[in-house]
C-alpha cells in the first residue's frame, strides 16, 4: 500500500454542513410545533386565563417532549446518514476497499445512540434551566397563558443561535470522531500498525495540536481508545467518556500535562489517541510507514521525544562518522572550504592546534563517555531537520552534527550562557541517557 500524503485530509467538510444544517431546520421545525401547541392550548382552555401549576409543570413537559426527544427523533434519519458517510469516508481514506462489516454495524448503533442522546440533551443543556426559573417568575406576575406562550417565544428567539451554536458545535465534533474511527478499522482492517498525526498547520492551529503534529502511535492504542470510547457511549457515562477521549485545552487539565509532556509513549498513557482532541479539531491521522531515509527516521523519533532503546547505539555510531560538507564559505573576504572556515573560526576557543586536531576532537567528543549528548529540532514545520549536539559541559565545547546529509555543521565553544540561548531557541530538545557514549567508547576500546 502506497503511504498516504500528509496533506491528505479527511474531506469532511461537506457532510458535516449537512448535518448542522438539518440539525437546525429541525430545531425550527420542534420549536415552531411546541409554541403552536402551547398557543392552541391556550385557545381551548382561555387565552387570557392565569395558568395553573399543573399547567406550568404541562409546559415544561412539551418543551422536553418537542425540543427533547421529538428533536432527537427529528434529527434522527440526518444523523444516521451523516455518521454513516463520515466512518465510511474514514475507513475509505487508509486505501482499503471498503465494506461494512458486522464491527462497523454495531459501532455505528453506539455512536448513533450516542449522538441522538446528546441532540435530544440540548433542551437541557440550553432552555429548561430557564424555563424552571423563568415560569414560576411569570406565574406569579399573574401573566395570561397567551403572555406567558409570547415570553416563552421571546426568550427562545433570544436562545436560539445559541441553540444552534451547541447543535453546530456537536455535529462538527461527533462526524470528526466517528471519521476517525472508520480510520482506526481501516488501519486494523489493512493490517497497518502504526499512524501518525497530522495537523493542519495554520494561525489558528491549537497549541495542541502544533504539540502532537507529526507524532507516532500505535494502531494497538488507537484501537483501545476506540473500545473504551465505544463502551463509554453505550452505558451514558459521561466521566468514562471525558476519560477515554479527553477534550484538551492549553491552559489547564490534561492539556496542560500534555504540552508539557516530550514522550509520546507517555501522552498516549494519559489517554490521548486518535483526534479530535478538542472541539473544533481539524487534526486527523495517516497510515505510518518507517521511512527509507535514515535521517527522517531520527526526525520522527525527536518529534516523539524517545529514541528505541535498540537505536540509540546506532544513533551515535551514525555521528560519529559524520563528515564536513565540500561546500565553501566566505569569512573575512576569504573563500574557504566548510572545514577551514570553521577550524579558523573556532581553532583558539577550542585549543585545536592543526585542523587534524580540530577534527579528531569533534568526532571524540561525539563518541566519549564524558560528553552530554541531545537531539534538537528548531521548528518541526518550517524546519524539521534533526541535529545532534554533544558538548563536554567542563570546557563548554560542543560538537553539532546535521543527522541529514551526516555532516558536521560546527565545533565550537559556547559558555553556558551562550549554550543556554542557543537551547532555549529549539522547538524540541532531547536528552540522550550517558550510557550510550559509555557503552560506544568500551566496543571501541
Amino acid at each position: 500500500m502506497k503511504r498516504l500524503q500528509k496533506s491528505a485530509a479527511l474531506n469532511l467538510q461537506g457532510t458535516i454542513n449537512t448535518l448542522k444544517t438539518a440539525l437546525s431546520k429541525a430545531w425550527d421545525r420542534q420549536a415552531r410545533a411546541f409554541l403552536l401547541d402551547l398557543l392552541t392550548e391556550a385557545e381551548l382552555i382561555g387565552a387570557e386565563g392565569i395558568p395553573s401549576e399543573g399547567e406550568l409543570a404541562r409546559i415544561h413537559e412539551k418543551a422536553e417532549s418537542y425540543l427533547g426527544a421529538g428533536l432527537a427523533e427529528a434529527a434522527r434519519q440526518p444523523v444516521i446518514s451523516a455518521q454513516s458517510a463520515a466512518y465510511q469516508i474514514g475507513k475509505r481514506a487508509v486505501g482499503t476497499d471498503f465494506s461494512f462489516t458486522r464491527k462497523d454495524i454495531n459501532a455505528l448503533d453506539i455512536l448513533r445512540d450516542d449522538m441522538l442522546f446528546w441532540v435530544g440533551k440540548s433542551d437541557d443543556r440550553q432552555f429548561s434551566g430557564w424555563m424552571q426559573d423563568r415560569v414560576r417568575e411569570y406565574f406569579d406576575k399573574g401573566l395570561s397563558r397567551v403572555q406567558l406562550t409570547e415570553r416563552i417565544a421571546d426568550q427562545m428567539n433570544v436562545l436560539d443561535p445559541n441553540v444552534k451554536d451547541y447543535i453546530a458545535l456537536l455535529a462538527d465534533h461527533n462526524t470528526t470522531r466517528v471519521a476517525e474511527m472508520g480510520h482506526v478499522c481501516g488501519y486494523e482492517d489493512a493490517g497497518i500498525e502504526y499512524a501518525e498525526i497530522v495537523a493542519v498547520m495554520d494561525n489558528s492551529t491549537s497549541p495542541i495540536c502544533r504539540h502532537l503534529n507529526g507524532r507516532i502511535i500505535p494502531v494497538s492504542a488507537m484501537s483501545a481508545q476506540r473500545d473504551r470510547l465505544l463502551a463509554a457511549s453505550k452505558s451514558r457515562s459521561i466521566a468514562a467518556a471525558k476519560k477515554a477521549q479527553p477534550m484538551m485545552s492549553a491552559t489547564g487539565g490534561i492539556g496542560l500535562d500534555v504540552l508539557n509532556t516530550t514522550p509520546t509513549g507517555q501522552i498516549i498513557e494519559q489517554g490521548v489517541g486518535f483526534p479530535p482532541y478538542h472541539f473544533r479539531c481539524r487534526t486527523t491521522t495517516v497510515a505510518h510507514f518507517e521511512p527509507a531515509e535514515y535521517h527522517k527516521r531520527v526526525k520522527e523519533w525527536v518529534i516523539n521525544g524517545e529514541v528505541p532503546r535498540n537505536k540509540k547505539s546506532e544513533l551515535v555510531g551514525y555521528a560519529k562518522n559524520a563528515h564536513w560538507g565540500t561546500h565553501k564559505l566566505t569569512w573575512n573576504g576569504i573563500e574557504r572550504q566548510t572545514s577551514r572556515h570553521h577550524y579558523e573560526r573556532h581553532k583558539d576557543d577550542v585549543k585545536a592546534a592543526s585542523m587534524s586536531d580540530y577534527n579528531s576532537k569533534a568526532i571524540e567528543l561525539v563518541r566519549n563517555g564524558k560528553s552530554s549528548l541531545y537531539l534538537a529540532m528548531q521548528d518541526k514545520i518550517s524546519a524539521p531537520y534533526p541535529v545532534l549536539y554533544a558538548r563536554d559541559n567542563d570546557t563548554g565545547n560542543v560538537a553539532v552534527i546535521n543527522i541529514k546529509g551526516q555532516n558536521i555543521a560546527t565545533f565550537l565553544n559556547m559558555n553556558d550562557n551562550k549554550w543556554n540561548k542557543m537551547t532555549e531557541k529549539q522547538e524540541i530538545w532531547l536528552e540522550l541517557p550517558k550510557g550510550i557514549t559509555k557503552w560506544i567508547k568500551s566496543m571501541l576500546s
